[in-house]
């Protein structure tokens, strides 16, 4: 029949009666003496079956397969039948011939054709249906579980506040149990600013449908006590209309006075930098000051001591010609002092010209500095063609190597011949270079300590040297944002590690 048939274009109510229920959207069919008498277009759709077939088919075998079972089933149609029961509704699974389950929900109602009692059936497939709620109901048993199972607080209100669900935590954050939220909420809320603009917010998210930022707010607990929390809401739709909104409430008093008291500690961090960094402003000004001021009568006494022993060498007595090559020897051991002094408070304060280069071109320059004495203890020093170009000052670099090298070979094993081995490795943006010999070795204790000025463990009495030069090195090093260590042990052999920054090219 014509679906699109205009229905007073029938003059018989017969015809006009089949047009509607065949453009039904359920399915309907009516069984009298358990035989199927009537049904309509949509229900051959359903249970896909063709008319000669559905015509073979009983009430019992289509539609009995409920969860009380068939014999129940049997029991509620008849009792509809003789009217002891207006009706029944059941979900019915139903196995059709191409192998699909559908599920039917279906209606029986008892009818009269003539004068006898019939059963009329409506029918409408729900597989979809009951898919999306069982989904609904997995997501909800998620949800709850989430809830229970979170520090946080958890709630679910509607446009109007009503409170729906509120987790668990709620009674440990706010100290109300769950069963104390429902159309109204427990007075804990401050009142005040906080509230104004966290009502503010949540309105704004029940119109516009949009998260708003999350806000913090001020409670009063229900012992009193006051808590910060920080609080996100959602909003969330049903039937395409905001319905209310999903809530989580953090307590962040613990974080924020632990966040306080970071930034006590960090002004007061600063605050002692900035005291340091003056204090070391005022010892460099005052070792450069002090060291340049020694320089003058140092070399007083050096050209005194030299028209001493050229005037008047004749006439000192042996004993007289030790006094005065002591003297003299140490006039230049503070000269050498007084210069290294000088260096160490030069180091960040003048600031040096950078280059680009490969550090084996002032590593090879740094073994030529210190030849007198890497030939005297026939320091046999091994390095690679490469050990990575760098940008640094050529100067400061330079006397970081000649102090490595010259400890090696100040410092070597009587007993066995020195060889110092440099190599390099790339790590990030730093060169890391590694100068390893097999001197006499530092005991651990002393790792730290030989870094800092005049500190000389390990040195017999004939080794030569002021105790500065590891810290001149340290300090260069360190000023240029790069890292020295040592890895040692007595009789072992040292090895110095210092990184250097890549070259930006």
């Amino acid at each position: 029949m014509n679906a699109d048939k205009k229905l007073w274009e029938f003059t018989d109510p017969g015809k006009a009666f089949r047009l509607i229920n065949d453009n039904l959207p359920v399915g309907i069919c009516a069984f009298k003496d358990d035989k199927i008498v009537y049904y309509n277009e949509p229900l051959l759709k359903l249970v896909g079956l063709s008319p000669e077939d559905l015509a073979t088919q009983s009430l019992t075998y289509l539609f009995s397969k409920t969860p009380a079972g068939e014999a129940i089933a049997q029991k509620i149609y008849s009792k509809i039948l003789r009217g002891d029961l207006p009706n029944y509704v059941w979900d019915n699974p139903l196995k059709r011939p191409d192998g699909s389950t559908i599920i039917l929900r279906g209606i029986v109602t008892r009818i009269l054709i003539g004068d006898e009692p019939a059963l009329l059936v409506t029918l409408r497939d729900i597989t979809q249906q009951r898919k999306a709620e069982r989904l609904a109901e997995e997501q909800a048993a998620l949800f709850r579980l989430i809830g229970e199972n979170s520090s946080d607080f958890i709630y679910v209100h509607d446009q109007d506040s009503n409170v729906s669900y509120a987790s668990p935590a709620v009674e440990t954050i706010t100290g109300y149990p769950a069963s104390e939220w429902g159309s109204t909420t427990p007075p804990y809320l401050v009142r005040g600013e906080m509230t104004d603009f966290a009502m503010a917010a949540t309105q704004k998210a029940l119109q516009t449908g949009e998260k708003q930022p999350p806000y913090c707010i001020e409670i009063i607990r229900k012992d009193g006590s006051r808590r910060m929390l920080e609080v996100n809401e959602t909003p969330y739709s049903q039937n395409g209309t905001i319905a209310g909104l999903v809530g989580v409430a953090r307590d962040i008093t613990d974080r924020l006075k632990a966040e306080e008291q970071l930034l006590e500690m960090n002004r007061e961090l600063a605050k002692q930098n900035e005291n340091l960094i003056r204090a070391n402003k005022e010892m460099e000004a005052f070792i450069y000051t002090v060291s340049h001021d020694l320089k003058a009568p140092l070399v007083t006494l050096h050209g005194m001591t030299d028209r001493l022993q050229k005037k008047y060498e004749e006439l000192l007595d042996e004993r007289g010609q030790h006094y005065l090559s002591r003297i003299r020897a140490n006039i230049e051991r503070l000269e050498e002092l007084v210069l290294d002094l000088l260096e160490l408070s030069r180091i960040g304060r003048i600031e040096d010209a950078r280059e680009e280069f490969d550090a084996v071109e002032i590593l090879l320059e740094s073994i030529e500095q210190a030849r007198e004495i890497v030939t005297t203890k026939n320091l046999n020093i091994i390095y690679p063609e490469k050990l990575g170009k760098t940008s640094y000052s050529r100067k400061r670099l330079r006397q970081v190597f000649v102090n490595l090298v010259t400890n090696a070979a100040k410092y070597c094993d009587d007993n066995r011949e020195p060889v110092l081995e440099v190599s390099s490795r790339v790590t990030g943006n730093y060169i890391e270079i590694a100068l390893k010999d097999n001197g006499r070795g530092i005991d651990e204790k002393f790792h730290e300590k030989i870094f800092g000025a005049f500190q000389r463990p390990g040195s017999r009495k004939e080794d030569e040297g002021t105790g500065i030069g590891l810290t001149i090195v340290k300090r260069i090093v360190e000023y240029n944002g790069g890292k020295i260590w040592l890895e040692s042990d007595t009789g072992k052999g040292s090895t110095f590690y210092i990184t250097i920054p890549c070259a930006e090219s």
